[in-house]
C-alpha cells in the first residue's frame, strides 16, 4: 500500500490486529448490571471492535474484561484477563446468522500498565505471526482468522 494511501499503517495512531476472535465481558461503567458476554474481532493498542448483543449509544462508558491467550503454544487454552475502561466511539446494527448484533468501536480510556503490557505483547506477537505465516503459506492459529 502506498504510504499516502488512505487506511495505510502510517495513518494509524496505534498498531492493531484485525480478524481475531476472543471473548470479552462488558458492562456499562458504574452500573449495577452484571457483566455480559460478547466477542472482539479487532484489537489494538487504542481500543477494540466489539460484537455485542445490543446497540449502545455513542459515548457510553464501559468496563471491560478482555480475555486473550496466555500462550501461543498449540496446547494452551489458558486465557489472561485484562481489565480496562473504554468509551463507545461508533456503533452500527447488523444481522448476522439470524441474530441481531451490533458492532461497536471502543476507545480505551483507562488501562493499567500491568494490563497494558500483556495486551501490547499479544498485539505485537499476533501481528508478527500473521505476517510470518502469510509469507510462508502456513495455517494460522485458531484464534486468528
Amino acid at each position: 500500500m502506498d504510504k499516502g494511501a488512505k487506511g495505510s499503517i502510517k495513518d494509524r495512531r496505534f498498531i492493531r490486529v484485525e480478524n481475531v476472535s476472543f471473548p470479552i465481558e462488558y458492562k456499562v461503567k458504574d452500573s449495577n448490571q452484571k457483566f455480559k458476554k460478547a466477542k472482539a474481532e479487532t484489537i489494538g493498542e487504542g481500543g477494540l471492535l466489539l460484537i455485542l448483543p445490543e446497540l449502545l449509544s455513542l459515548s457510553t462508558n464501559l468496563t471491560l474484561k478482555i480475555y486473550i491467550p496466555k500462550s501461543f503454544l498449540p496446547s494452551s487454552e489458558e486465557l489472561v484477563s485484562i481489565n480496562a475502561e473504554a468509551t463507545v466511539v461508533w456503533s452500527e446494527s447488523q444481522k448476522s446468522q439470524g441474530k441481531d448484533e451490533a458492532r461497536h468501536g471502543v476507545s480505551f480510556t483507562k488501562i493499567s500498565m500491568d494490563d497494558f503490557a500483556p495486551l501490547r505483547n499479544f498485539i505485537l506477537l499476533t501481528n508478527w505471526m500473521k505476517e510470518s505465516y502469510t509469507e510462508e503459506g502456513k495455517n494460522l492459529p485458531p484464534f486468528i482468522s
